[in-house]
């Protein structure tokens, strides 16, 4: 009996294959060309649709995007989203990728791990600065950017002293002389003296002391610190020495200020350490 059961199986499956083929077959087109699949050609040589002789047909990948951290709550409910990556050889057949997929900003710290020498620029407003980058024309700020031996092209920021002017004039007679000096902070402290002033980090400070150099070179070989983006500010002052200072300066090329009153801003500049490093040949 099952050996009957499943020949009558066999048989009624064979009876509708047959039918359901002939009822396919009134629907199509006898003049038509019988349908032949053709096999993916992956071996080098010409392509259909114009592609270049020695082509690969290659898939376009597919990227998962991660919704961002503060929309999750929005987007939880709805499905991910997906954009297609350009495969390698597009981007070597048309060059680099459009300046939407360029690196934004807000990765370019993660940038300079890769390229010390990447210049990012200081877009940060400064209440006692004004921005001279695009009009470096001034005669204090090419004194400070021919000593750093760079272009204006290579700085990350140029400043002009715009804050209230010290009292230091009256520091020029009895024996006082004015002197254009360099002065290099540590890097954390950079945003709260171009803000505050050189008074602002007196606060809290027993001995309070700044270091000035008669030579940007000397500067830096004092102190390096550099920012997360590898930019190191030097700012150009003039600063008015007592006698004995003055000899200090002459003997030692720098000189230990107590009285930020004696000193006044003009200028600063940002540069990458290792771009204002190489110049200097350090």
């Amino acid at each position: 009996q099952q050996q009957q059961q499943q020949q009558q199986q066999q048989y009624a499956h064979q009876q509708g294959v047959s039918l359901g083929l002939e009822e396919e077959s009134k629907g199509m087109d006898p003049e038509a060309p019988e349908f032949k699949p053709q096999p993916i050609n992956n071996t080098p040589g010409p392509q259909p649709g114009g592609a270049p002789y020695g082509a690969v047909a290659q898939p376009m990948c597919v990227q998962h995007v991660e919704p961002h951290p503060h929309h999750q709550t929005l987007q939880s409910n709805q499905p991910p989203r997906y954009v297609q990556s350009v495969p390698p050889d597009v981007t070597a057949a048309f060059g680099s990728l459009p300046p939407s997929s360029r690196i934004p900003a807000s990765r370019l710290s993660n940038q300079t791990k890769n390229n010390p020498m990447s210049i990012v620029p200081i877009n940060k407003s400064f209440k006692n600065w004004e921005s001279a980058i695009d009009d470096p024309d001034e005669a204090d700020i090419e004194i400070l950017v021919d000593e750093c031996q760079v272009e204006v092209s290579q700085c990350s920021g140029l400043w002009m002293y715009s804050g209230p002017k010290a009292q230091n004039k009256r520091h020029t007679s009895n024996g006082y002389k004015a002197e254009t000096l360099y002065y290099v902070p540590e890097a954390d402290d950079v945003e709260e003296i171009m803000d505050n002033g050189l008074q602002a980090m007196c606060d809290g400070m027993m001995n309070p002391s700044f270091p000035f150099f008669d030579s940007v070179r000397r500067a830096i070989q004092f102190n390096s610190d550099a920012d997360e983006n590898n930019n190191i500010t030097v700012f150009f002052c003039e600063v008015s020495l007592d006698q004995n200072q003055q000899k200090t300066l002459l003997q030692k090329h720098e000189v230990n200020v107590t009285d930020v009153t004696k000193i006044e801003f003009l200028t600063a500049a940002a540069v990458n350490v290792h771009i204002l490093r190489n110049a200097l040949k350090l």
